[in-house]
C-alpha cells in the first residue's frame, strides 16, 4: 500500500509523531548506529532471551525463544507491535489465538491481556510505546 491509498488524516499524524522522535533524541546520548553484539542477553524467563535498544520514545527487544517456551499471559500500559523474523508462535491476544509466522506482525494496542507459546525456535522483535522502563538499558551500562 502506498500513502496515495490512505487518507492524510492516517500518515500526517504519524509523519508528525516520528519527526517528534527524532527531534527528541539528543545526539550526544543516542548513537546513529548500535551494535548489539556485544550486549548481554535479557532473559526474563528461562527460552526467552532479547537484546534490548532503548531510544528516547520506544524500547526494540531483539528476542530469541526456544520451541516450547511459554510466554504467560500479561498486559502492559505499552503499545506493542511483534514482528516475527524466524519461526513459528502461537500469538494469543485478548483470547484470539494466531500462529504466527516470519513476515507477520501483531499489533498489541495497551492494555491488552497477551501470551504466546513458541512452536518453534522463534526470532522476533518487539518495539515498544512508550519506553520500557522496566527492561534492563545494555547499551549504555545501566542493567
Amino acid at each position: 500500500m502506498d500513502l496515495s491509498e490512505i487518507g492524510e488524516e492516517c500518515y500526517i499524524p504519524l509523519l508528525v509523531s516520528l519527526l517528534h522522535v527524532t527531534d527528541n533524541l539528543k545526539k550526544e546520548e543516542m548513537p546513529n548506529l548500535i551494535d548489539t553484539n556485544d550486549f548481554e542477553y535479557f532473559e526474563p524467563i528461562p527460552g526467552l532471551r532479547a537484546k534490548v535498544v532503548h531510544t528516547a520514545d520506544q524500547t526494540y527487544a531483539f528476542w530469541e525463544i526456544d520451541a516450547g517456551t511459554i510466554l504467560p499471559s500479561h498486559q502492559h500500559f505499552h503499545a506493542q507491535v511483534s514482528i516475527v523474523t524466524k519461526g513459528t508462535i502461537a500469538l494469543t491476544i485478548d483470547g484470539v489465538t494466531t500462529e504466527m509466522q516470519k513476515g507477520m506482525v501483531a499489533l498489541i494496542p495497551p492494555n491488552t491481556v497477551h501470551s504466546a507459546k513458541a512452536i518453534t525456535d522463534v526470532e522476533l522483535t518487539d518495539v515498544f510505546t512508550p519506553v520500557r522502563e522496566d527492561f534492563p538499558n545494555y547499551q549504555t551500562g545501566n542493567a
